[in-house]
């Protein structure tokens, strides 16, 4: 008797040995459910977070600093028109352009006997073309050099004998207000001459009319054409 009783409690104890065991095991089983069900939610948790800063770079903090760069720009331009208008240097408006002053018909007039002088010079006996830039311009200039080089060939020379200078009409050509026609009638007589002799070749003195052209030069008006 003595000796079941003995096996009975043995048996007892180990039962309660292993039921101990077993609690042990159930317990370190949940508290490793709970902690890797807490560990996976914070990651997650800390997954979203990454995921959200990640788009916040691509979206809204690009375009956050897409506004700042135009608004330091637009700062820039408005400190750069500030200094241009502290040292006056800021664009006026150019005046009006004008149109110069019509030719009048006492300027033809006085171009004109001017005109007169100068030919008389450059086929006159001293055969000084110098004077036909003041009133001549264009191909009119190398004309009459050649005249008077030719009159000096000859042996000969021209007297003018300038009488009246009437202007008729003067009338510009174009709105530019640059080149202009005159119509005028020249009252002179003149006589083409033998250098050796002084015997007289040719001579004329009725009146006749002439149409001029003339252009506003840096140097003033001056003759580029001439119809008789």
């Amino acid at each position: 008797t003595t000796l079941t009783e003995t096996r009975s409690e043995s048996g007892a104890r180990a039962g309660e040995r292993e039921g101990e065991r077993e609690r042990k095991r159930e317990r370190s089983t949940s508290s490793e459910s709970i902690m890797n069900h807490y560990y996976s939610q914070a990651g997650q948790a800390a997954q979203g977070t990454g995921h959200q800063q990640q788009q916040g770079l691509k979206g809204g903090g690009l375009h956050q600093h897409t506004n700042q760069a135009a608004a330091q720009q637009q700062q820039q331009q408005q400190q750069q028109q500030q200094r241009r208008v502290s040292t006056g240097t800021r664009a006026r408006p150019s005046p009006p352009q004008r149109n110069p002053a019509p030719l009048t018909h006492a300027e033809v007039r006085w171009i004109i006997k001017k005109w007169q002088a100068n030919k008389s010079r450059a086929l006159g006996p001293s055969y000084d073309v110098k004077g036909l830039r003041e009133s001549l311009a264009g191909d009119l200039v190398g004309e009459w050099r050649d005249r008077a080089a030719m009159a000096k060939r000859s042996g000969s020379y021209w007297t003018y004998d300038l009488e009246d200078v009437s202007v008729s009409e003067v009338r510009g050509v174009g709105g530019s207000g640059e080149v202009a026609t005159a119509k005028a009638r020249i009252q002179e007589s003149a006589k083409l001459v033998e250098k050796r002799g002084g015997k007289v070749r040719s001579s004329y003195k009725d009146p006749y009319d002439v149409t001029y052209t003339l252009k506003r030069t840096d140097a003033g008006w001056r003759i580029i054409g001439v119809k008789i």
